[in-house]
């Protein structure tokens, strides 16, 4: 909803849980009745009205990695750099994006504890993304300590909830500010790191997030009200 209120179409495929972390879908499921089971029209049109849309990958939509996932839990290669790699690209690239920022995590609670092995998954994800069009920028940021101070699907999006109303734990609004403003940059909506980064802060302080994400509870089957 940052970057949707920023002027950018944010199209989200996610995956569930992986080893110990919960999925961006799983977190979702906390939001009463909200559907990320969408077909590929409603996708679409949920992205031209509010901006973004979230959905998980479906039979019409990465079909295969729906299957890779639940393969790679069960048979011990959840850390597989290539299959890391086809995973999060196969979604992406299915979306139909121009530009892509990865979040790479490196720590003790990642699954790339050490540095060289995130950065060989960063330049692994770079090298496959420009291989296929895309245009990637990713960072390496911490995974030694929790971001945020909420534990559990529910929890964490209560927390998210607050940060987009300007209330979020400092940590992790500073990392979704620098996230969301690559974001910007690869759109061409700014230029500048820093002019990115106060566009999205004052897209906060004017209430535009909170409206685009209760307009995308609304179309994706939630109630918009658990925002209040």
């Amino acid at each position: 909803p940052w970057v949707a209120a920023a002027g950018v179409a944010v199209p989200m495929v996610s995956g569930r849980g992986l080893g110990h972390t919960g999925g961006t879908i799983d977190k979702l499921a906390a939001l009463p009745g909200y559907r990320t089971d969408l077909s590929l029209e409603r996708f679409q049109g949920i992205v031209a009205q509010c901006g973004f849309a979230m959905m998980a990958p479906s039979a019409d939509l990465a079909p295969a990695d729906r299957r890779m996932y639940a393969t790679r839990d069960i048979s011990g290669t959840v850390e597989s750099i290539p299959l890391i790699t086809s995973s999060i690209l196969s979604k992406k690239l299915a979306e139909g994006i121009d530009g892509l920022v990865m979040d790479v995590k490196c720590g003790r609670a990642a699954f790339m504890q050490k540095e060289a092995d995130a950065d060989r998954l960063l330049d692994s994800i770079a090298a496959v993304g420009a291989a296929a069009g895309l245009r990637v920028t990713a960072l390496r940021t911490d995974m030694d300590h929790p971001l945020g101070l909420a534990l559990g699907n529910a929890l964490e999006v209560a927390e998210i909830v607050a940060a987009a109303k300007g209330h979020g734990p400092r940590d992790m609004v500073e990392l979704t500010v620098d996230l969301a403003a690559e974001m910007l940059l690869l759109a061409g909506v700014e230029t500048q790191h820093t002019a990115a980064c106060e566009r999205l802060r004052r897209s906060i302080a004017s209430g535009d997030v909170v409206r685009r994400l209760q307009h995308n509870l609304e179309l994706q089957g939630g109630d918009p009200h658990v925002v209040d």
